[in-house]
């Protein structure tokens, strides 16, 4: 007998499906809005799947004293399957092996998108953890202080709680909310057994795209041909071809400061497929003498696009000093290898 109710129940994994798929269907709609950069992209659809896991317990009769702790569970189980379910299907995408045509741009587009998701996947799988962990330390002070040994924090209160919490969050880098600073800056400094005179000459060179990546980067758009290379003298042009499944775009840099240990180029133009999260400003190269060698830094200036700052501005520090770190020990190698 009981084997037939269960029988007659939902599978456990249907909610989920459900709450996945209106969340995506949100985000998608979003995305092809001017809020696609802010947290009613990234944050927002936490609070569908939030909705989607409580009307499915009040349909199913389940919403019992403490379901809203069972809500916040579901939406974070649901939240991580949607990381691992979105970079998935992106791994198996195609990455277009053509520029930017009129007959690839609707595929462009599609995966462009999809990238978007993922990172959306991660930021809200973030999100639900925090506010299940906020839930779970609330509930614990108020049985503490109040001694309540029935239950804790009211059902209804919570699951509002989380909802403000939520739609406050997401309305971070839109003209209705709230945005911070989103300039950055990173920097890489190694040692080079080698003379400023000698990493100097080093640096006359770009970095070539076939210098290996770290495995963190591979997600990002990566450097695929370096078409006009001017070296380093003031006006000097280097132009960096960039693609990803997102496409292709040109990254256009021009010395606009130069010294005998520095040169530095600044950003004239970027349609590569970064310029749509991250606005870089200008690359500098700075030497100094040290014993017996010299002392080499790469630094990049930026502006986050991306919204919440919480999330992606620790996301962008590491991405840049990771390609910061990949260009001086480029240079590094060059310049001790040099005769």
């Amino acid at each position: 007998m009981q084997s037939e109710v269960e029988n007659k129940r939902p599978a456990r994994w249907l909610p989920h499906l459900v709450a996945i798929g209106l969340s995506m269907g949100y985000a998608w709609g979003v995305a092809q809005t001017p809020y696609v950069t802010t947290g009613l992209q990234f944050i927002s659809p936490l609070l569908l799947i939030m909705a989607a896991h409580t009307v499915w317990l009040q349909a199913d009769g389940a919403a019992v004293q403490g379901y809203a702790r069972i809500v916040f569970c579901r939406s974070l189980l649901s939240a991580i399957a949607l990381a691992t379910i979105v970079p998935l299907v992106e791994i198996a995408s195609p990455t277009p092996s053509y520029a930017v045509s009129e007959v690839a741009s609707p595929v462009v587009g599609i995966l462009a998108v999809l990238f978007c998701l993922s990172v959306l996947a991660a930021v809200v799988v973030l999100a639900a953890a925090a506010l299940f962990l906020v839930y779970l330390a609330l509930d614990y002070l108020v049985r503490l202080v109040f001694r309540r040994r029935g239950g804790g924090l009211n059902d209804v209160a919570s699951l509002a709680l989380g909802a403000t919490l939520i739609l406050t969050a997401s309305l971070e880098g839109t003209s209705l909310g709230y945005s911070f600073a989103g300039d950055g800056r990173a920097t890489a400094s190694l040692s080079v057994d080698a003379s400023p005179e000698t990493v100097w000459r080093a640096m006359q060179t770009a970095t070539t795209p076939e210098v290996p990546l770290p495995s963190a980067l591979h997600m990002f758009p990566q450097p695929v041909a370096v078409p006009v290379d001017e070296g380093t003298e003031l006006g000097a042009r280097r132009v960096v071809v960039i693609e990803g499944r997102e496409g292709r775009g040109l990254l256009q840099l021009r010395v606009v400061e130069q010294t005998d240990t520095k040169a530095v180029f600044e950003v004239v133009s970027d349609t590569s497929p970064l310029s749509r999260w991250i606005a870089l400003r200008s690359l500098s190269y700075d030497i100094a003498p040290a014993l017996g060698g010299s002392i080499l830094h790469v630094s990049l200036t930026y502006d986050r696009l991306l919204s919440p700052s919480w999330a992606f501005d620790p996301m962008m520090r590491m991405a840049a000093r990771l390609a910061m770190g990949v260009l001086a020990g480029d240079t590094k190698a060059r310049a001790e290898a040099a005769p």
